[in-house]
């Protein structure tokens, strides 16, 4: 690249461009045969000299920039005045900050901490502990992320979602209806209910009635199932343990009264009706 020259060494190279073509054209000017012949050749001479001069001039500083070099962390300082020496303290009474070095006198201020921390009001009660608590965070609440009818409806139409095999939970992670990260589960919701037409055996976490009668209209199924965080993290992503954990079951009352409901197509009413059916074929005629 072209090297940028400082501003002195630009207006050395105008002066000498100036005035080199004008010796030139003065030498190479025929004599004159008027007295002026004279007052020419002073003037030749004074160009001359002035021209000599210019050229030792941008010789020197062309010699001094190429020793300088490129701009360093060696050759690099701020402008004058741009940094100002600290004021030294306890250097006596006329150094502005002697005796007690500009701290007062006594109290916490001359100690290390100088401040009272944060929010401190002097030992009275504190402003965020006179204000009384709001709300409360609910152990028992779960967050479910939510699938729509219209949805899986159109990733069936563009072949993303294979529905003549039962879907799960993993099968909608995989075909990217889920957007966000699952933590408790999927909740079947009823949006497109009307166009939907096709005869689908899903299993989510959770469905409404509208979603449950729509896919049942259809000709399918729906089977919600229970999922603690870490059997879920298990079922989306079993490569990320040497075992996969088994399924865990509800504990809580609720959520097992839930589940055992047929209303809400839980997967334990599913399990008990077989046992029941199981135990009676078993049970011995009289």
């Amino acid at each position: 690249g072209m090297r940028l020259l400082p501003p002195h060494v630009c207006a050395a190279n105008e002066c000498v461009s100036f005035l080199v073509p004008l010796s030139l054209s003065l030498a190479l000017a025929p004599p004159l045969s008027s007295p002026l012949s004279l007052s020419h050749t002073h003037t030749l001479m004074l160009v001359r000299e002035a021209t000599h001069h210019f050229v030792l001039l941008t010789n020197y500083v062309e010699s001094r920039t190429r020793m300088a070099g490129r701009i360093t962390l060696s050759n690099l300082k701020g402008l004058p005045g741009a940094a100002k020496n600290a004021i030294r303290v306890g250097r006596g009474r006329s150094s502005r900050r002697g005796k007690t070095a500009g701290l007062g006198h006594k109290g916490a201020g001359q100690h290390a901490t100088g401040s009272a921390r944060l929010l401190f009001e002097g030992g009275q009660t504190p402003f965020y502990r006179r204000q009384p608590k709001h709300g409360f965070k609910n152990p028992e609440s779960r967050e479910y992320e939510t699938v729509s009818l219209r949805r899986i409806a159109e990733y069936a139409e563009h072949g993303r979602l294979d529905v003549s095999k039962p879907v799960d939970i993993k099968a909608l992670w995989d075909a990217g209806a889920i957007k966000r990260n699952v933590k408790d589960g999927i909740k079947l919701l009823s949006d497109g209910k009307e166009k939907f037409d096709f005869s689908i055996d899903i299993e989510v976490c959770r469905a409404s009635k509208a979603a449950i009668e729509a896919v049942e209209k259809a000709g399918g199924k729906v089977t919600c199932v229970y999922f603690d965080k870490r059997s879920m993290q298990a079922h989306l992503k079993p490569h990320k343990f040497d075992v996969v954990p088994r399924r865990a079951e509800p504990l809580d009352r609720k959520l097992r009264a839930w589940y055992s409901d047929p209303a809400n197509r839980g997967y334990l009413a599913t399990e008990n009706s077989t046992t029941t059916n199981d135990s009676s074929d078993q049970t011995p005629s009289s």
